[in-house]
């Protein structure tokens, strides 16, 4: 098998178009994921009994269950037929 250079430099301003995008949403979810994560971890702090259940909830959720049952749950969740 040989690798087509002219195909590859062709291909590569969508490739870094590709690329940038991946970094974009990457960016996004660490930020958000940072968000939530602070948000669980003071409720989990909390001295309010139901902010602590809940956060202990969500907590025991997610790291109970597998991720791609997670992602199946929020996706057609979010998504209904």
């Amino acid at each position: 098998m040989r690798i087509d250079l002219e195909l590859l430099i062709r291909s590569l301003p969508s490739l870094l178009e590709g690329t940038k995008l991946s970094v974009a949403i990457m960016l996004f979810a660490m930020s958000l994921g940072v968000v939530i994560g602070l948000m669980m971890a003071l409720g989990r702090l909390s001295k309010v009994a139901p902010l602590r259940w809940l956060a202990t909830a969500y907590v025991t959720f997610f790291r109970g269950t597998p991720m791609p049952v997670q992602v199946c749950l929020i996706y057609y969740g979010a998504c209904p037929p």
